[in-house]
């Protein structure tokens, strides 16, 4: 079964199974649901996959931002490294509860060329009215104003207080609500960042997790190394792969573990240089942050 939207660049790279349940209670009695998540595996394999990888680390955890979400954040750790041709889950609102990771899963998904798949749709983040129909409010509210229609963002938490006064809540009365809202003049309204504030604190925020999902793998490598009574020692970013390589060189068994997330490092540390490099070029062409980079201490990342 063969999808419009998806193309060979899609199909020669993986695609991710994200499995979740947000509470321990979830987990122990609605197995039902777990089931029928694991199933759209057969989705991915019927739309032509066949490398499909699960991630199923975040049972139990919410994701309305409370919480860290090992599962998610190595999904997306995969996705700003161009491994991943889709994220699959059996409703989209399983990826995140919260506008930030939505908003970062989805701004990435378009960066990489990377599909979203449910149990009924094949999004493509790239196509406009794709965008539109994954709910995202920046782009909404960007093509009405490029329409020089007026529109206002509200506060959703001052919404929601709002609505409590009701006694039955439906999506027809919410609705009510919200009009009678807006026609009192009792609504609050938001800041909406523009298109090109959202895609370089996309740059920030994806620059910064490659940097911290490297550090993490040093770590690593070090605790695994002290447990053989081997010690890295302090030294630099581009001499660690030279130490280490030199302490495992004469045990063959652990060579071939280590080397293994050596080459992880290897290609996190390369998605990171692309980054910082193109976070640079910005930085550089905007006169202000250059005025900013003049401070003593204040560089391209704070500016």
């Amino acid at each position: 079964m063969k999808h419009e939207k998806i193309g060979p660049q899609h199909l020669e790279r993986k695609a991710i199974l994200y499995v979740r349940q947000s509470s321990a209670h979830q987990v122990l009695h609605n197995r039902e649901s777990s089931a029928l998540q694991y199933a759209m595996r057969e989705r991915l394999s019927d739309l032509g996959w066949s490398r499909i990888e699960t991630v199923d680390d975040d049972f139990g955890r919410s994701a309305a931002g409370g919480v860290a979400r090992k599962g998610f954040d190595r999904m997306i750790a995969d996705v700003c490294l161009g491994k991943v041709g889709a994220v699959a889950v059996r409703e989209v609102s399983r990826f995140a509860r919260n506008s930030r990771d939505w908003q970062y899963l989805i701004e990435m998904c378009r960066v990489v060329d990377t599909v979203l798949i449910d149990q009924e749709t094949v999004y493509a983040p790239r196509d406009g009215n794709d965008r539109l129909l994954l709910g995202l409010s920046q782009w909404l509210f960007e093509g009405l104003a490029r329409a020089s229609l007026p529109v206002i963002c509200i506060e959703t938490r001052h919404t929601k207080a709002f609505l409590k006064a009701q006694v039955n809540k439906t999506d027809r009365n919410d609705a009510r609500g919200i009009a009678q809202m807006m026609r009192v003049n009792l609504y609050r309204p938001a800041h909406v960042k523009t298109l090109a504030s959202q895609q370089r604190r996309t740059l920030l925020r994806a620059r910064k997790l490659l940097q911290e999902k490297t550090i993490a793998v040093e770590n690593d490598i070090r605790g695994l190394l002290r447990n053989f009574g081997l010690k890295v020692g302090i030294v630099g970013a581009g001499r660690f792969e030279a130490r280490v390589q030199d302490l495992i060189e004469a045990l063959p068994g652990l060579e071939e573990v280590i080397s293994v997330l050596l080459a992880t490092r290897r290609k996190l540390r390369e998605g990171f240089a692309r980054l910082h490099d193109k976070m640079l070029e910005i930085a550089k062409a905007n006169a202000v942050c250059m005025r900013l980079m003049t401070i003593p201490g204040v560089g391209a990342t704070t500016s």
